[in-house]
């Protein structure tokens, strides 16, 4: 039986995902069978591919609306091609693309896609942007075929995976819509087919060819990543190979040197990890030269960011802040406030029987008022005639005189009204400012300047009083009464708070020359501040996942990752009241079951023929298993790797999300069903076609075909009677016009 088996390893010419993998010995008969088995492939191929186009490319210009997400993404579009800065959840490859259609149309970006249901004009190129995800959508088809010939599956095989993702109703709204998952599935799918023709060159390391599909591997993953972050996922999917296939290289028993080993890691890291980062910062580079101008964005933003853009409000108010000019200062926190003070002091003793300064109150005001104007002074003030031009650049001492008052700001060792552990501020005046000189000393450290120079609105800092090392604060509650309900402000030591300590110079009053005061525009940006491309994307970054982890609200749509497989619960993308159409994403019922049961009998088959080796029984021949526990586990990894993370997830979660591992799965429908109907040791060929596997793919097909076209009407928005509507609501699904 062992000798029966290493024979059938020569003749097999699968290609598995990882492992060591066998190399091809192909004899006369086998070169015959091979011919015409080919040319049956290539016609299957080409069947497929037909089927995958029509579905996508059916009306593509209807509706004529805006649908669900392209609210955003056509948005996008326009702020690209208006070079107007906005914000986004998702890295930038994908919206790129659609603004790059949308230039080669003559488009403005005019039109904002404001509201679902809106009417496109006739000058918005809709149909060319749905264009872009139906032409990628229609080839993960032919890809999906392709990976399966290419690891050694049957004919059958290959045209059942395809049509699960062909016939989808799911994968086909997304490919007709302004939307970022058919660039998503398409490039990650393409990325597993060059992996494994990398892959399938393993006999000539280091070769033109193999360094070329590993270069293409990487190039693709790294357009996955930036699509969407879930493209992370990708990289899993294939670093578990490039890990396995590594760990077989390094084995001594293959014979390779610690040379070779480094070589083939250092290779594989420079093209799967450093080349797809680079690639991966070449967009948000491009993204950044795009959108030198004001938009919706920039309230994201720092305000340094904010100054390197044209026409941003903030810039354009911006004025340069000397030492003796006369400011008001605001918090950055949300809602912010002015400094102020006024004559009234603090109570002598608060209702704790807590003891206060009985001070000049310092307080938080919302409104503009004569008594939210400080001077800015330098350490050693100097006598007038000598001032000149004193520009203020943040690394020397100043006193923040309040003139109404003539009094000085100073914190102390004094708790303050709301908070027992945080220092008092008040202000002195007269000879205490004298005898407390040193108390009345602040350090303005900056936490975002432009270009060393202190502007108003622009450059933030906060202020600390070196003499006890505490910050200014604006706190997050209010003063009683005899505070007149104004906001505490207080200096806690050593505390970080973030933006409650941060402060701006939000104007100069009666400055005689404010043009004088006006920076100079950089021509490169056309702001006025500069901020390297790393600060920027660093910063980007942060607030990208910021707010991807602030979507935590409820949606009339949410559903959960364990709803995912069995479709319970799917998503209204868009109605017409007039004609009773509506457009709601809707899997094929058929095909997402038939992937269930898949996944299913593989764990079972593994579980099983685990369990049966222990008795000496063999469930699977070596060619069969051979397959089950490389190639088909592979997919089931990937399948993994894109399906429970979500688990951990606690944002807004949405089925179309569950899209890249639905056409995984559709690997091991086809991998399954050729193991259990194909896998026999006398075969002739790993390829051929028995009565038992060409009934189960027709019928399955069939099956597909069928529950399609029930499904048809809610994707492609054709009209539905009452009845219709309420036949087609399964599980939590719900319909409209079902009355």
């Amino acid at each position: 039986m062992v000798v029966k088996e290493r024979r059938t390893r020569k003749k097999t010419d699968e290609v598995v995902a990882v492992g060591k993998t066998p190399a091809p010995v192909v004899h006369q008969s086998a070169k015959q069978v091979a011919s015409s088995s080919n040319y049956v492939f290539l016609i299957a191929k080409l069947i497929v591919t037909a089927i995958s186009f029509v579905t996508r490319f059916h009306k593509l210009e209807f509706p004529n609306e805006v649908v669900f997400d392209e609210v955003h993404f056509g948005k996008f579009a326009s702020h690209y091609l208006e070079r107007k800065y906005f914000f986004d959840l998702h890295p930038p490859f994908a919206k790129l693309l659609l603004a790059f259609v949308g230039w080669m149309n003559n488009y403005n970006g005019a039109f904002k896609f404001e509201n679902i249901g809106m009417v496109y004009p006739e000058d918005v190129p809709y149909v060319a942007y749905r264009l872009v995800s139906a032409w990628q959508g229609a080839l993960v088809v032919p890809l999906v075929f392709s990976i399966m010939e290419q690891t050694g599956f049957s004919v059958a095989a290959c045209t059942l995976s395809s049509l699960v993702v062909a016939l989808d109703n799911a994968q086909i709204l997304h490919s007709r819509l302004i939307l970022l998952d058919s660039t998503l599935v398409f490039t990650f799918i393409l990325s597993l087919y060059f992996y494994i023709r990398f892959l399938k060159s393993w006999r000539k390391p280091f070769t033109w060819g193999w360094t070329i599909w590993l270069a293409l591997t990487g190039l693709s993953l790294s357009l996955v990543m930036s699509t969407k972050y879930v493209g992370l996922f990708a990289f899993l999917s294939v670093g578990s190979s490039v890990v396995c296939d590594l760990w077989r290289i390094a084995d001594i028993r293959n014979g390779n040197s610690m040379r070779t080993v480094f070589r083939h890691f250092r290779t594989r890291a420079f093209y799967l990890i450093l080349l797809p980062f680079f690639y991966f910062l070449i967009w948000f580079y491009i993204h950044f030269k795009v959108l030198t101008f004001s938009g919706p964005g920039d309230s994201f933003m720092s305000r340094r960011f904010q100054s390197t853009l044209a026409e941003n409000p903030l810039t354009q108010q911006a004025l340069e802040v000397h030492f003796y000019d006369r400011i008001t200062i605001k918090s950055t926190a949300n809602p912010s406030v002015f400094l102020h003070s006024h004559p009234d002091h603090y109570p002598r003793q608060y209702p704790d029987n807590r003891i206060s300064s009985a001070g000049q109150q310092v307080t938080g005001y919302t409104h503009d008022d004569i008594n939210n104007i400080w001077q800015l002074l330098p350490e050693n003030d100097i006598p007038e005639a000598h001032r000149g031009r004193m520009p203020f650049v943040g690394r020397q001492a100043v006193r923040l005189y309040h003139p109404s008052t003539d009094s000085y700001l100073l914190t102390h060792d004094v708790a303050s009204p709301n908070y027992s552990a945080y220092q008092e501020v008040t202000t002195v005046t007269g000879d205490e400012a004298v005898q407390r000189y040193n108390e009345t000393l602040w350090d303005l450290e900056f936490v975002e300047n432009p270009t060393g120079q202190a502007y108003t609105k622009v450059t933030t800092f906060r202020i600390r009083h070196p003499n006890t090392n505490a910050y200014l604060r604006q706190s997050d509650k209010t003063l009683p009464d005899w505070g007149f309900n104004q906001v505490d402000i207080h200096a806690p030591r050593n505390t970080d708070f973030g933006s409650s300590q941060i402060w701006t110079f939000d104007d100069i009053i009666d400055l005689e020359d404010r043009e004088s005061r006006i920076p100079e525009r950089d021509e490169e940006s056309a702001g006025f501040g500069s901020m390297p491309f790393l600060f920027k994307y660093a910063e980007l970054q942060d607030h990208m996942f910021r707010s991807n982890n602030n979507l935590v609200q409820d949606h009339p749509y949410n559903s959960w990752p364990k709803s995912w497989p069995l479709l319970r619960r799917g998503v209204s993308y868009w109605t017409k009241d007039q004609t009773k159409s509506q457009i709601y994403l809707m899997g094929n019922y058929f095909g997402w079951y038939l992937e269930l049961v898949a996944l299913m009998t593989f764990i079972v088959s593994v579980v099983a023929d685990q369990l049966l080796q222990l008795r000496g029984i063999e469930l699977f021949s070596v060619r069969a298993r051979r397959k089950l526990y490389k190639t088909v586990s592979w997919f089931f990894g990937a399948w993994a790797f894109h399906y429970l993370p979500f688990f951990t997830m606690h944002r807004q979660l949405f089925l179309h999300h569950y899209l890249p591992a639905h056409v995984i799965a559709s690997f091991v429908v086809g991998g399954m069903a050729d193991i259990i109907f194909l896998q026999q040791e006398t075969s002739e060929s790993p390829r051929t076609v028995n009565k038992y596997m060409k009934v189960f793919t027709a019928l399955t097909s069939i099956g597909m075909l069928l529950t399609f076209f029930w499904v048809a009407p809610l994707t492609y928005g054709w009209p539905l009677t009452p009845e219709q509507v309420r036949a087609r609501q399964i599980g939590a699904v719900a319909l409209h016009f079902n009355r």
